[in-house]
């Protein structure tokens, strides 16, 4: 039996009455950076934003202010507060400083300000700040290419440089434009909705899945669920085209990648990812080589204000929000430690990975066959008819020395890979051995900091 969350149950309802009103876009009070940088605030000519500038508003989640006299220095005076026991036990710091739990609720509050402070309390996460955006349907700059951010903010001294929010926001995120995606949330709802995600509805209808090591991704994403297109080695240089991409490119071309000028053979990886209610996604940031080379491309499909998508930047520059709309799609440096809460219905993202250059990374483009299982060993992707895939699952020992397999190479420094080994296929059993190091999405290494633990790891 088909069941629908009431997400689903409102996606119909607005694609039955054919509603055609443009996606709601939350408006946050304009941020400090705005003062400070002018030249990064939206300008609007003829109706439209410029295509080079920022299109990110900031909002920040100042809820109190305090009692004592302007020019005080008591709530200085305690220092690093949040570990400071005096300022935790003193009574007068408790009623009078903010900083120390006390204050009062500021008394004019932006509508909008308000309501995303509500938002936040629904989660037990701290956050700093909310970003949103403003709508333009521009999605190319200036000289006609996709926006992106910079890929050198995504390693080495550029990912360390990224210290503050207000500051920083445009290396974090980027807004690329506003787009119509009601065809694929028609085409969801019509394979069932979440039941779409379903792996047994998949491989009956075709499609193939990646499997393997599931134990580390139900760990990493409780309840996370995905639709495979396309997906990439470590080193980017093979790309494998899953069966439904040939089924759903069609649409997918239209709708998104045509707008956002990103043509399929610059796209290493793929996919929709489905987070059905109580489904997280637990803070970790991508590693490898593959993350470098790439722009991470977020497009909502279905989506609720009770998703809370959040990104840790270290040292002091807080946790960041990022609300966005269906339709909004915008840019993510997942680099950067991230995590996802939803206390709401399904969340629905297309999400693409796509390379600047189409002519330096791969070696091999391999399509996988309908119906497979596609399992790691070692560092081939070998994929089995579903029918032996529960064989060749036991088959895996699993050892908890491959959870350090890849290792965090911010350094620079990259774990020694085997050789290349020639390009095989087993007719037999329909398994397909590659050559080069193939990565496993699930590998990980928990990496602990002075404020939070995050998994390093191959993200789907």
């Amino acid at each position: 039996m088909l069941t629908f969350t009431l997400s689903w149950y409102f996606i119909a309802f607005l694609l039955a009455v054919n509603q055609s009103k443009k996606a709601f876009v939350v408006f946050g009070s304009v941020s400090s950076r705005s003062e400070k940088d002018e030249s990064r605030d939206p300008i609007v000519s003829n109706g439209n934003l410029w295509q080079n500038r920022s299109t990110v508003e900031l909002t920040y989640h100042y809820t109190c202010k305090d009692l004592v006299g302007e020019g005080s220095n008591f709530c200085e005076a305690y220092g690093d507060y949040e570990e400071d026991a005096d300022c935790k036990e003193s009574e007068e710091a408790k009623r009078d400083c903010c900083a120390c739990g006390g204050g009062k609720e500021e008394e004019e509050v932006p509508p909008t300000a308000r309501v995303l402070n509500a938002e936040i309390m629904r989660i037990d996460e701290e956050v700093t700040a909310t970003a949103t955006f403003l709508q333009t349907h521009e999605c190319l700059d200036d000289e006609g290419l996709t926006k992106r951010l910079s890929l050198s903010d995504k390693f080495g001294d550029g990912l360390k440089m990224i210290t503050d929010l207000d500051q920083d926001v445009d290396r974090i995120v980027k807004h690329l434009c506003n787009i119509n995606i009601e065809p694929l949330q028609k085409r969801l709802l019509d394979l069932g909705g979440d039941a779409a995600f379903d792996n047994a509805l998949q491989l009956e209808k075709g499609n193939s899945l990646v499997t393997g090591r599931k134990h580390i991704i139900d760990r990493l994403k409780p309840g996370y669920t995905s639709i495979q297109f396309i997906f990439s080695s470590k080193k980017a240089d093979i790309v494998y085209h899953f069966p439904w991409l040939d089924e759903w490119l069609p649409m997918l071309q239209e709708t998104v990648l045509q707008p956002l000028g990103i043509p399929v053979n610059k796209i290493i990886r793929m996919m929709l990812g489905n987070m059905p209610e109580g489904a997280s996604i637990n803070i970790h940031r991508d590693n490898n080589s593959w993350v470098k080379k790439t722009h991470r491309v977020h497009v909502p499909i279905i989506t609720h204000p009770n998703i809370f998508f959040l990104t840790a930047i270290q040292k002091y520059g807080g946790t960041l929000r990022i609300k966005s709309t269906a339709g909004e799609v915008y840019e993510f440096n997942n680099a950067l430690p991230h995590f996802v809460r939803n206390t709401g219905g399904t969340r629905v993202h297309l999400i693409i990975d796509w390379t600047e250059n189409d002519d330096d990374h791969v070696n091999s483009l391999v399509k996988v066959p309908p119906g497979q299982h596609c399992d790691l060993d070692g560092n081939a992707l070998d994929c089995y008819p579903s029918e032996e895939a529960d064989e060749a699952a036991e088959d895996y020992s699993y050892s908890s020395d491959e959870e350090d397999e890849n290792v965090d190479d911010s350094s620079g420094s990259e774990q020694q890979q085997p050789q290349p080994q020639p390009q095989n296929s087993n007719a037999e059993n329909n398994t397909i051995l590659l050559d080069e190091t193939v990565v496993d999405q699930q590998d990980e290494k928990v990496v602990t900091t002075t404020t939070t633990t995050t998994t390093v790891t191959d993200e789907l």
